[in-house]
Parts: structure tokens; sequence; C-alpha cells
């Protein structure tokens, strides 16, 4: 930001005049401001391998032969960068010699006391005006570098110069000096010069447009400035700060394209709280929330976080593009990351996959306009962080019967617009160089047109993988992997090209990939979609309530003897336990919004704002519970109260990206507690805070504890658990995976033993043994029963089982004397070999009054009939197919003879 910048930091130096290398200068007026006009550039080192400098208070570091560093004569603390190919630059100067091109200095203009200019030692010069208020940028050019085509690139020894405050740019050369008053805005398309051009034209696809703006930029425009990018600095935007892990790409100032920027929205949108304290909603986790079960809720939670990501978008407070959803099925409980997926079901994963990507886009990516982009990840097989890159051995039968159905929901049914490849490999490949997967099978027999974009620094640390960096960043090139999070690109990917083992045509194909859906953004619209979302969504009531009905409708009711739960409001109550009091840690992961609405919704200040009779005693004084001290004080509160709640569980701080559990135990003695206070107390509840399953087998087995999982509720935890607890309304939440019985770790030692089948297999449609509690199960406060509404056909061929799957109507009745949601599952299963004990097929939810019933119709599509053989390939073959619907408590099945030959289904 050239004039913003200058007064900001600028007047944090020294007033005094300094007279360093001879040269001395006055400090200037403007608005009352005394600036310090003199810094000095640091050069650049020439053996340093990294390719560029990030250049903060207080941090000076260069990175390449191509960039300097301005430092403060004054200050040296005080930093500022110049870097050429990078949109979000102060102004890029080009090298002369390796001399002259080493020693700077800022000057006030010789013709007006708010200007400043380079000054090269050699006595060469670049002019830069800026008005110290913050208005626009003019510069003092050489004739030769302006143009009256804005488009056409300017000659080499021309430089850029960028204001990103005032959205305006030209070109500066170093020798004879001018004033020119070209102005383009960051965001082309807004003056008459370029609003002519093809890439401006509504009425072209997006694909035609980004590919006449891609056919008008040089080769490394192309790689740093749209296949590149860095971590954002911390840094304020209209006063407002912004969220620090934002990553972008540099854009290219020349023919108005700005830097395009990247963030997560997991949960809730990543991003700082706004200065009226309105903070970006965090919702349940994406394990809380598939535990619902239910479509319309994933959607509405997609909907909302898209609307607040698009308003802090308009707002130029954050990015469009979000890396999220995680579709990486949950397969083994020790996974860190695993409470950031849809379960241990790929199927499922791919199905809450399809309504988070459209309602965080508004629609798939074929519509024209699309309010956010989401990015499904990581491609292939990452579910284990020991260590995240690992290199895993995948059977043709499990890459196609598992690891591969939420990628295919994603490219065909979600319509997502971007996908990001892993750390790791699969079968001796790097998943961001694996040509196979991402052109063969996503691009070419899937149809998919969205960019992949690695994971951060993915495509270096493989760097290895070829026999030269260039070979490496070609290899990930070539293989598809279109966008670089990280700097490999920008240094290699040139050379790359030059060395013939990448064509300019590749990249051409990525960067057109990358802007067609910018310009679905509108980023190039003059009246872009979605512009009426403002700043007013962030935050909202209306999400709050969403966030609030989000974990009401996930929670999951785990055991309720002698219907202990719900309790009466009127009762004493004893809140004991290291979550009772908990608020950040019920959030969840760290891919989340900066959120203080948390603060006020710990269940102890939820429970005191119900006005409940409550004391509270933690037992623990920390989740790591390591020791029993305070276990005295929190029996004596159970015994003189009529109901002891018990918050246990882990957090973050145990399970989270780079950190997978070794052990499934609660933490220390929390079990000790809980089972301390059951004994003194009859009346006892455990509630459950956790993403994967933790060992709870005492509990369940002495059947004299109700225990309610509430997982990672999110922001309106207190008021959430609190309406379970008392019976506002009734749990309806079922597991998305299995919980397995005290001793899962030996069965299975490594994490990353990625074979299904192998010992006791895992997940519910290998696993051979006996689990604590199925995959599936969940109570209510009501009972639901079934029966057929329709009997299934006695048999089906594979051809019409192919084209149309197998349609079944079953009728639910909620005969208790509470409402409640049921949630119906139909499961599939056969007796083939090479085939899972059985497989979700389909699923809905339903809300019943007491005494109300409802006839569904559930459709199991071909692919969850089909099983794969050993060679990969999807089969439907004659078998009876065991057909079982409703709950793990109440079900109805048939069988279903399917005849006729074997069908080969599509990959």
């Amino acid at each position: 930001m050239i004039a913003s910048t200058f007064v900001a930091v600028l007047a944090a130096t020294s007033q005094a005049t300094s007279t360093e290398n001879g040269l001395g200068v006055e400090p200037i007026e403007c608005d009352g401001t005394r600036l310090q006009q003199r810094w000095t550039l640091v050069p650049a080192l020439a053996n340093d391998s990294v390719d560029r400098m990030r250049a903060v208070a207080g941090e000076s570091t260069t990175r390449a032969v191509s960039t300097v560093t301005i430092h403060s004569v004054a200050d040296a603390s005080l930093c500022m960068s110049a870097q050429s190919d990078v949109g979000s630059v102060l102004f890029t100067v080009p090298c002369l010699d390796e001399v002259s091109q080493q020693q700077w200095q800022l000057h006030p203009a010789p013709a007006t006391a708010n200007a400043l200019v380079l000054v090269n030692m050699a006595g060469k010069c670049v002019g830069i005006r800026g008005c110290c208020d913050g208005g626009p940028l003019q510069v003092v050019d050489c004739a030769h570098c302006n143009s009256s085509d804005p488009t056409v690139s300017p000659p080499a020894d021309c430089a850029i110069a960028h204001n990103t405050t005032a959205g305006t740019f030209t070109t500066v050369a170093s020798g004879l000096c001018y004033d020119s008053g070209a102005q383009l805005p960051t965001r082309g398309c807004r003056d008459a010069v370029s609003s002519a051009l093809p890439y401006c034209n509504t009425s072209l696809s997006a694909e035609h447009r980004a590919a006449d703006l891609v056919d008008r930029m040089v080769l490394t425009e192309k790689i740093s400035g749209i296949l590149a990018t860095l971590m954002v600095p911390t840094s304020t935007a209209n006063g407002t700060a912004i969220n620090h892990n934002l990553r972008q790409s540099g854009g290219v100032p020349r023919l108005g394209v700005p830097p395009i920027l990247y963030n997560e929205a997991m949960h809730g949108i990543m991003a700082l709280c706004l200065q009226n304290n309105s903070c970006p909603t965090s919702f349940p986790m994406q394990i809380t929330q598939t535990a619902s079960f239910n479509r319309t809720l994933w959607r509405a939670v997609a909907t909302a976080l898209g609307r607040e990501g698009r308003a802090l978008f308009n707002g130029h407070l954050d990015a469009a593009t979000f890396w999220a959803p995680d579709v990486n099925p949950f397969r083994d409980p020790r996974y860190g990351r695993g409470q950031e997926t849809g379960g241990e079901d790929a199927w499922v994963n791919g199905q809450v996959a399809t309504q988070y990507v459209q309602g965080l886009q508004g629609g798939p990516a074929t519509f024209d306009h699309l309010q956010t982009l989401a990015t499904c990840k990581h491609i292939l097989v990452y579910d284990s962080q020991s260590p995240s890159t690992a290199d895993v051995n995948i059977s043709a039968h499990d890459l196609h019967d598992y690891y591969l159905k939420p990628w295919r929901a994603c490219a065909i049914d979600a319509g997502a617009s971007s996908m990001m490849c892993s750390y790791g490999s699969f079968n001796g490949v790097p998943d961001c160089m694996h040509g196979d997967l991402m052109n063969g099978l996503i691009r070419d027999r899937w149809n998919w047109t969205g960019f992949i974009v690695s994971d951060c620094d993915a495509v270096d640390i493989h760097r290895g993988f070829e026999p030269s960096l260039e070979a490496s960043a070609a290899a990930a090139m070539n293989a598809g992997t279109d966008l670089d999070c990280g700097p490999f690109y920008e240094v290699h990917l040139a050379q790359a090209v030059a060395e013939g083992l990448v064509s300019e045509t590749a990249i051409n194909v990525a960067a057109i990939r990358v802007l067609t859906h910018q310009m679905k953004l509108g980023v190039f619209d003059v009246n872009p979609p979605f512009s009426d979302l403002t700043l007013a969504e962030v935050g909202s009531e209306q999400h709050a309530s969403l966030a609030r009905e989000a974990i009401q409708q996930s929670a999951i009711l785990l055991s309720n003897p002698s219907n202990l739960l719900p309790v009466n409001q009127t009762a004493k109550f004893a809140f004991i336990g290291p979550h009772a009091n908990s608020t950040f840690d019920l959030l969840g992961n760290d891919y989340m919004a900066d959120n203080i609405a948390v603060l006020r919704q710990s269940p102890l200040i939820a429970a005191m704002r119900r006005g409940l009779h409550v004391s509270y005693s933690p037992g623990c004084a920390s989740l790591a519970c390591i020791s029993k001290d305070g276990f005295a004080g929190a029996i004596e509160s159970a015994e003189a109260a009529d109901v002891a709640v018990v918050f246990l569980g882990i957090s973050e701080l145990f399970e989270n990206e780079g950190r997978d559990r070794k052990v499934l135990d609660l933490p220390g003695y929390q079990l000790d507690l809980a089972l301390a206070v059951q004994k003194a107390q009859p009346n006892t509840v455990v509630v459950l805070v956790h993403g994967g399953m933790v060992y709870i087998d005492e509990l369940i087995s002495q059947r004299n504890v109700a225990v309610l999982s509430v997982l990672y509720p999110g922001q309106e935890a207190g008021d959430g658990i609190m309406s379970l607890l008392l019976g506002d309304v009734s749990p309806a939440g079922k597991l998305p995976y299995t919980w397995y019985k005290k001793g899962f770790e030996a069965s299975r030692p490594s994490i990353n033993d990625n074979d299904l089948r192998s010992g006791q297999g895992v997940t519910y449609r290998y696993y051979k043994g006996i689990p604590l509690l199925p995959f599936g199960f969940g109570l209510s406060y009501t009972t639901f029963v079934y029966k057929w509404a329709t009997l299934p056909p006695a048999s089906v061929t594979t051809s019409a089982a192919a084209g149309e799957g197998l349609t079944i109507a079953v009728h639910v009745h909620n005969v208790g004397t509470r409402q409640g949601d049921a949630v119906v599952f139909a499961f599939v299963a056969t007796n083939l070999p090479g085939c899972p004990s059985k497989s979700l097929g389909a699923f809905d939810r339903v809300s019943l009054d007491s005494d109300e019933a409802h006839a569904m119709l559930l459709t199991i599509s071909a692919r969850e009939i089909a099983c794969a053989d050993e060679t990969g390939a999807l089969l439907l073959r004659a078998a009876d197919l065991i057909v079982t619907v409703g709950d793990t408590d109440h079900a109805v099945m048939a069988t279903v003879v399917l005849t006729g030959p074997t069908v080969v289904l599509d990959p």
C-alpha cells in the first residue's frame, strides 16, 4: 500500500535529519505528521535458496537476487519489501547491474513535498509520488513504459508500482523521468480500455474469459501471479485485523488481476472478530454435524459459512476460496484430524461433501456464478499424522471399494471448484505428482474441470522425487497440480519450462483453471454476484441459532439406564469434571473462526443462565487430570445433589493436525472420577466432549450411568447441551464411526496399516470383532418402530439395479410419548467374496410427534450394492442381497435376489 504504508510505517521512524552516506534529507510535513524520508535498500543474497523475501517489523529476510529489502536508516528494525513479479508488493525495481542495484534511497520528490523518489546510487532513478493522506498513486515515468493498451507487457527495464489501498498501479522505468497519469484499478474491467477486452465480457463463458486473460500474461506472471502462494503477513484493512493464516498468490497488477486469497472454513471462516465484536460463527465440528445424518442441516450450515465468507470477501477482509471440506474417511480412531471428517464411511463422506460444497459455493461449479469456492481435501489417502507424509500401500480392491468414493462425489455429485492433494504418497508416488489419479481418473474419467492445489509445501516436501528440483516442479504440474501452496513453483517452474521439462501450454491450462473460477466469483465483474452480502452476515443471530440447532440435532445418547435423562430442571445439579466450565475447548480444531461467543457458552454458565440450582466442583484441575486431589470435593458435591453431571473428554491438545493419539483412553484419572462420582450418586450423567472415540467400556457395561456424546459442539455448546439434558429436544444423533472396545490399538498396532481387511479389520464394513457400540448407534427419549410400507421386490436384475438402484418403502412410527427425530438407515449385505459384511446404502431423517407415522422412500444406488473385486473392478453380481432398514434398536429385513449377468460399473 504505497501511500498509506508510507504514512503508517515511516511515521514510526525517527524525525531527525539523517546525513548518512553524505546525503542529507530533511523530514517533510504531511497532514501534521513528520515523516523520515530516508531508507536504504539492502542487497539480496545470491546464495539464498528460498525464492521470496517476507518483510515485517523487526525482521528482514532477502531470498532472491531479484528482490531487495528496504530498511529505515533511522530504525533498522522497520522494513518494507521490494519484490519482482509479486502483485502485493509496494513496488518492483528492475536489476540494473550487480553493483548499482544494491544501494537505493528514498528521497522527497524534487517537484513536490509530498512525494517520494527512489534514487539509485549510480545515478538512476524511479519516482513514486504517494500522497500522504492515502490518495491515489502517481509516478514519474519513462515514455516507453506507458501504453494505451494496459494489457501489453512493458519492456524489460520497466517496473511496476502498485498502490493496494487506492487500487491503482502503473509501470515506471529506471532512467529518464517524467509525470505519468496512467492508472489502472487493482481489479481489471473497471476502466475504458480493459473493459472492452474479451476477459471483461460477461457474455462470454468464464473459461473463455480466463483464457483471454492468461494469453496476455508473460510466463513469470502466470507462475508468480497465479500459480504460487505465500502466507499473507498479519495486517489490517479498514482498521480491522485480517486473519493471519491467509495465503495469497501475487496477482498480476499490470492486467488488473488482484492477489488471490485462500483460507480455511472447516466449521467457521478462519478470520478474526470484527471491530464490533461480531465473530465468524463457529459451528460444531464436521464429525459432530455428520452425526445428525441430516442433509438439510449440512446444507444450511455450509450456506451460512458461504454467506459469511462472501460477506468478508466483499468487505476486503478475507478470501473467497476456502480449503474445505475434509473428505478423508475417519478410518482409524487414533487419527488426529478425524474430527474434521464425515466419519468412517467413505460414501457418507461423499454425501456430506456434496451438501457442504454446494452450500458453500451456492451450487455446483457448473453454475455461472459462485458465492465462494470449496476445496475437497486431501487427495488421496490422508488419514494419519504419523507422519502426514507417509507412503501408504493401497490395494486395488480398497482403492475402489473405499478410498475413492468421496472424491468421486466431490467431482461428479458436488461439483467442487477445487481439490487439494496431500503431503503423502500412495503406492510409491507422491499424491501431488500422481498423474494417473489426478489427470487420468479425476479429470479424464470423471470429467471434472476444477483446479487442484497442493497442501502447503507438499510439492517442496517431495522435491527429491525427481532428479532435479525443476524436474520435481514439472512432475507436479504435469500430473495436474495447478496451484502450489508455497514458493516451489515460483522458484523452479520457469526454469523447468526453459529445460523442456514442462510446456508453457500446461502452465496456461493450470492458470486458466484457476482464473475460470475467479471469473465465476465475479472478481472481474463491475457488478459482481452476491455483492449484497454485507458484514451483517458475520456472527448473525440467525447463524448462532443454526449453530445451536446443529448440536441439538447431532448429540448422541449412548446410554440411558432407567430413563435417567432428561432431568427435571427443578433438580439440584452438581456439575463436575474438567469440561464443565470449558469454552474454547468445545470448538474443536484450529481451523475455525476467532470466536468470543463461546465464552458465555460453557455448560456451567448456560445452566446458571437458566436459573438452575447448580454446584460446581471440577474434580480435575485440567483435562490431563493427573491428580485425584480434587476428587473429595467432587464427591461431596455429588452427594449433596439430586443429579451429578460429569463433563469429561479431550480437546485439540490431544487430537489435531500433526497429532494422532497413541492411546484411546480418557486422559489421566478422568474415568476414575466418573466411577467415583457414580458410586456416591446413583443419578450420574456423563457428557463426553471429543472427536474420535474414547474408551468408556466400564461406563457402558455397568449400565448405571447415562452417557451423552456431544463431540465438539461449537460456539453454542452450553445452551445446546442444557436443552438436551433437560429434554427441550430429544437426542437423535447416530455414531458416524465404530466405537471399539478397549484394546483396539493392540489389535491394529500401526495407524498406517491401510489394508481394511488385515487383522481384525477396520470400520464397520470389515471389522470382525464385536464393538462396544456399532456404527449408527444412538438412543432417543422416545421409541420408533418400523415396518415395510411396500415389500421390496423378490428379485431384481443386475442390469436394472445398475440403472436405477433399489428403491424401498418403509413405514416409521413414533410409539413413544415424546416428539423426536428418527434417523432411518438402509444397509445392504451379501456373502460374496471381497464384499464387506454390510454397507450403508441410504439414510434419511424425519421428525415425528408422539404417535405420528411417516412412509419414507429410500433409494440404494448401484454403487453401494456393488463391491470391488481384487482388481478394483466394481461389480454387480448375481447374489442374495440382504436389506436391513431401521436403526440399531429396531429394523425390518428382506432378501432381494439379484439375477442376471455380472455388470461392471464405471470407476
